[in-house]
């Protein structure tokens, strides 16, 4: 724990990469009411979600290439979660607002 006004890694290496342990370009962030981090990785086109003291990520939305399919993502720059678990991501370079349900492998797009 740091001292008082000292601050702290809580996801990533300082590193980047594409390691579950790993960021590239992490924007926008959600934490939720248990302290889980949810980090839209933008080069890594995917969504990590960092449990309090995880020492790695887990890929709960993209994480498959760049691109427009509907289980990837291409530069995710925001991401949002509701009470159900629901993952909203702001896919910026597709230009759309895409839905991951809990344990989903694939996105439902809700906006262009």
């Amino acid at each position: 724990i740091p001292e008082k006004g000292e601050g702290m890694i809580v996801a990533g290496t300082g590193s980047g990469g594409p390691k579950a342990d790993q960021l590239s370009g992490p924007r926008g962030i959600f934490i939720d009411k248990c302290e889980t981090i949810y980090i839209a990785d933008l080069w890594n086109n995917r969504i990590q979600k960092w449990e309090k003291n995880a020492t790695q990520g887990i890929t709960v939305a993209g994480g498959n290439g760049k691109g427009v399919a509907d289980n990837q993502l291409n530069s995710p720059w925001d991401v949002e979660v509701d009470r159900y678990g629901n993952i909203y991501v702001a896919d910026t370079d597709n230009s759309r607002i895409v839905k991951w349900g809990p344990n989903s492998t694939v996105g439902v797009q809700l906006a262009t």
